[in-house]
Formats: C-alpha cells, sequence, structure tokens
C-alpha cells in the first residue's frame, strides 16, 4: 500500500472581522518611512493590501543581537525577554495588539494587528527588522539503506550514537516495532529511540499520536539510517490540518524550532527535518523567508537544516522553506526498478535505481539528492521528496556523532556529502546533482564548501485566504478526507 500527501501554496496575511481602524490606509501609507516600507518588501507582502486589511496576523522579526549569548541560554532567553518588551512597548501603547506566541530563544513574535496607527508605529521602530505574513505549508509526501551505504556504515559502527534528530511533522506512533515499541516517549529507556513527541500546533485531538503516517514514515527513515540517534518529533499540524491535507503555519514552524534552539545542547540535536513545503517555485535563496533568521541561529547551536525540496516537478526552482538560506534541500530518486509509475502530476515510463523521480523538484540550487519512492517505514510505504529529506538528516546525525567527525563546522558536513555523493544527471535538465553515499562521506576528507547560490527576490505577496490544496503525487488511488491511499 501506498500512501501520499498534498503540497500546495499559500502565503496569507490572515484578516479578522474587526472595527475598522480610525487612520485610513492613505494616512497610514503617508506616515511610514522608507525604512518600514523596506521592512514590508522584505516579508514579501503587498503594501497596499496590508494597509486596506483591517486586522493583519503578522510574525514580527526583531533587531536583537543574540551571537554572543548562544553558549548561555538562560541569558539569552533573559535577553530576548528584556529587549522584546522593550521594543514592544513602543506600539503597544497605542492598543490594538495582541501577543498571539512568543519566541523566548528566538527574535520573533506572533501578533495580530487591529489598528492601522498601531501597524505604522510597528513598522516606523528602528528596532523591527521586518514582517512577515503567516506562511502555509504542507507535507511533500527497502531498498534504500543499501544505495545510500548505510549497512557498510552501520557495520563498521556509524549508527548515530548518542546524537538526537529533530522532526517537524505530523506527529509520530512511537508505538511501532521501527522505535524500539516504546510505551511512551522514552519509555522503556533501553529500547525506545523517541525520546520526546512535543504539540507544537493546538487542538490535535490525536494527543502525541499520528493522525496519518507521514510523520510516522520520514521519522523512521531518519531512524533507520541512523539506528542509535534518538527522535524527537514535534507536531505542526493540527488533528485536522494534518487528517485534511492542510497545512503548517509559520507560527507554529518557528515554535518548534524555538523549541529546537532551547534543548539543542541539552538533547545534543544534530538535524532538524522539514519535509514540507508550500508548492512555489525559488530559483535562488528566498530572500523574503521568515525561517532565514532560525534557520541561521539553529546553525549557530549546531543543527542542520533539512528540507524536502517539493513533490510538483518544477526544473528550474525548489520549493519553500528549502530555498531559505542555510537549509540543505534534498530530492529524490528511485531506489531500484519499480517500473512504470504514475502519480497525479506525472509518470516515470521507466525507473531505474538513481532516476530522479518525474515529481521532484529540481534546481541549480538543490544541494543533494536521497532515495524518496517506495520507501516503507514506520508501517507505511510512500513516495515523495519527503522521504528523501530523513535520509540526510540521518545522515547527518552519523556523520556528527562522536565516533565520526563531531567538531567539523556544518559547512564541512554539507562539503562531505555533497563532494564524495554519487553525481546524478537529471534526466530532464541535465543538472548533476550528488546522491548521497554515506560510507564514502565517513571515509572521505571534507572539501571547501560549495559556493552558494546567487540571491534573488521573489514575487511580492498579496494577502488572500488560504487556497484549497493542491494534491502530491500519487498513484492508482482513492481520497479519503484529503489523505489519499494508493495500491499497486
Amino acid at each position: 500500500m501506498f500512501k501520499t500527501l498534498s503540497l500546495s501554496a499559500c502565503l496569507s496575511v490572515l484578516m479578522v472581522g474587526t472595527a475598522m481602524a480610525q487612520m485610513s490606509p492613505v494616512a497610514a501609507n503617508a506616515k511610514l518611512n522608507n525604512q518600514a516600507k523596506q521592512k514590508v518588501s522584505k516579508g514579501g507582502i503587498n503594501l497596499s493590501a496590508l494597509l486596506n486589511n483591517s486586522s493583519n496576523d503578522l510574525i514580527v522579526e526583531y533587531h536583537i543581537d543574540i551571537n554572543h549569548l548562544e553558549n548561555n541560554r538562560a541569558q539569552l532567553r533573559e535577553h530576548l525577554a528584556q529587549k522584546k518588551q522593550s521594543i514592544q512597548s513602543n506600539f503597544k501603547r497605542l492598543g490594538g495588539i495582541q501577543l498571539l506566541r512568543d519566541y523566548n530563544a528566538l527574535p520573533y513574535s506572533f501578533h495580530r494587528v487591529q489598528k492601522r496607527d498601531t501597524l505604522v508605529s510597528l513598522l516606523n521602530d528602528p528596532n523591527v527588522k521586518a514582517i512577515y505574513p503567516n506562511n502555509i505549508s504542507y507535507t511533500t509526501a527497502s531498498q534504500s539503506l543499501p544505495l545510500i551505504g548505510q549497512v557498510p556504515a552501520a557495520a563498521q559502527g556509524y549508527t548515530g550514537a548518542g546524537t538526537t534528530i529533530a522532526i517537524l511533522d505530523t506527529g509520530i506512533n512511537y508505538h511501532h516495532s521501527d522505535f524500539g515499541n516504546c510505551t511512551a516517549p522514552g519509555v522503556p529507556s533501553s529500547t525506545c529511540k523517541v525520546s520526546d513527541s512535543i504539540e507544537i500546533a493546538q487542538e490535535d485531538d490525536t494527543l502525541e499520536l499520528d493522525v496519518n503516517g507521514h510523520g510516522t514514515n520520514v521519522a523512521a527513515i531518519a531512524s533507520k539510517v541512523a539506528p542509535d540517534a534518538k527522535i524527537v518529533m514535534l507536531d505542526v499540524f493540527t488533528g485536522s490540518t494534518a487528517r485534511t491535507g492542510g497545512g503548517a503555519s509559520d507560527y507554529d514552524i518557528i515554535g518548534a524550532l524555538n523549541w529546537v534552539a532551547n534543548h539543542a545542547q541539552s538533547k545534543n540535536i544534530k538535524s532538524v527535518n522539514l519535509s514540507i513545503g508550500n508548492g512555489r517555485s525559488y530559483s535562488s535563496t528566498c530572500t523574503s523567508s521568515v525561517l532565514t533568521d532560525s534557520f541561521s541561529k539553529l546553525r549557530g547551536y549546531g543543527v542542520l537544516p533539512v528540507v524536502a525540496s517539493g513533490n510538483d516537478g518544477h526544473l528550474s526552482g525548489i520549493s519553500y522553506p528549502a530555498c531559505t538560506a542555510g537549509a540543505v534541500s534534498v530530492g529524490a530518486v528511485y531506489d531500484a526498478n519499480v517500473g512504470s509509475i504514475a502519480f497525479s502530476n506525472c509518470s516515470d515510463s521507466a525507473t531505474y535505481s538513481d532516476k530522479v523521480t518525474c515529481f521532484s523538484n529540481s534546481s541549480r540550487n538543490l544541494t543533494l539528492l536521497a532515495p524518496g519512492s517506495r520507501i516503507t517505514a514506520g508501517g507505511y510505504t510512500m513516495d515523495g521528496t519527503s522521504m528523501a529529506a530523513p535520509h540526510i538528516a540521518g545522515a547527518v546525525a552519523v556523520l556528527r556523532a562522536n565516533n565520526a567527525f563531531p567538531n567539523e563546522s556544518l559547512d564541512q558536513i554539507v562539503a562531505r556529502m555533497t563532494s564524495t555523493g554519487t553525481l546524478v544527471t537529471d534526466h530532464r535538465n541535465s543538472i548533476r546533482t550528488p546522491r548521497l553515499n554515506l560510507i564514502a562521506a565517513l571515509n572521505g576528507a571534507p572539501s571547501t564548501p560549495a559556493p552558494q547560490p546567487p540571491v534573488i527576490d521573489p514575487p511580492v505577496v498579496t494577502p488572500t485566504p488560504t487556497p484549497t490544496p493542491t494534491p502530491a503525487p500519487k498513484r492508482n488511488c482513492r481520497t479519503f478526507f484529503f489523505v489519499t491511499i494508493c495500491t499497486g
């Protein structure tokens, strides 16, 4: 049985029914300085739509230097709290603003702004770096271990022992045998591989467990690559959105990354996997990504963000948040000849080991490839770049374990994987991208990191209601509550 989930795009500044603010949009625009307008542009928000909305839900990024406090988390959190309180007091005095969520380890907060004069004050504040819409991302949903060289690596004792992999997804069925038959996270301590299962999104009626299997499959893949690493699941989907193929909000994703930042040192977290995307195509680094600073801070804590490239079949771009600076983006290949296979948006009449799947987003800014079709783990068999990404997240844990290369920088670890990977030519666009070869990465020497791709601005986003998700790849399928069950 095969199961795939939807991947589509939504960028929105949410509108809430409320009384119109006294200041008109024209008057508000006249009071904004040039720097304020640049903050709106940085977030990819349409200024006219922003000012015409009577209420906006916004992620606010602040100019707060915390790099000097990375090694003292308690002081870092205290410093952030003091600075945020001081900055927010400047625009809170006008009223019409509500704090929906704070992030105590990152320079962000999530606000509902319902007065234009308050919005103007916020944007004109020099301590505010940028504002962002609450983007929505969707899940991007054997023989893979031998293909990537995991079997000989494990035989030599490289299993990720002592490390932790964080997974942002739909939840996890930690009772499955792939995770050591846990009765609860961390129980029994001798066999359970899932140390934590955290609810970040609210209103999940299934508590810590997985409503559709996507998160369970993703986590189990990472665990198979690094069998002695621990798994932390951070559920960023509500029960209803995960069940219906809905999305994870940026404010929940940042909440999960905030948790990772707070626990990176104590749990020795080495990678964080995001098998999610918004369906759009970016040919270079996303300059308006709200996750840029979060990824940068996590890398400073020694945590490498690994993100699925997306399942839209783009040949010159990858999805958000894979395009975010600091992310390792991952596309999908077949790990064997599985015969002819059809998905909702493409088909492959012939398949073979290391052939790039027809649905995998491809671009010159793609970092790595890994197996991503018919991957069985955690009791599910799935297709998607969602399945490719955790191969890399697991490999990072193996490479950064104490018996491998714990003292190498993240750039050196990425260079190990890219410089020793098996070069694969995408038959659709002739772009060559390295496919993970874990044993070669363990045996090879680190090289100079590849140059970063050029940075360009993505299109400006006009705040709109959330659109209906577009189905991701699927095969001979029936749909139940927008979750597609495929056979063949």
